[in-house]
């Protein structure tokens, strides 16, 4: 049941965003603001949520990476 839920909120979720893309086009709000506006908001978002988990990662460029532990 869990499951179909996140399914139907992860559906409506995504339909209220594309209605949003249409509407501020149809404004004459160009494609890259909205890309821009639309992960401006989930990046902060996203970096709090690893912050507060203490999953805060550093990897280098050889793929290997290390935990951050917050104390």
């Amino acid at each position: 049941m869990y499951a179909l839920l996140l399914r139907l909120g992860a559906g409506a979720t995504l339909a209220t965003m594309l209605m949003l893309v249409k509407l501020v086009s149809a404004r004459g709000v160009d494609l890259p603001h909205i890309l821009l506006f639309r992960q401006a908001v989930s990046v902060p978002v996203l970096l709090g949520f690893l912050l507060v988990r203490g999953k805060w990662a550093g990897c280098g460029a050889t793929g290997s990476c290390r935990t951050v532990s917050a104390r």
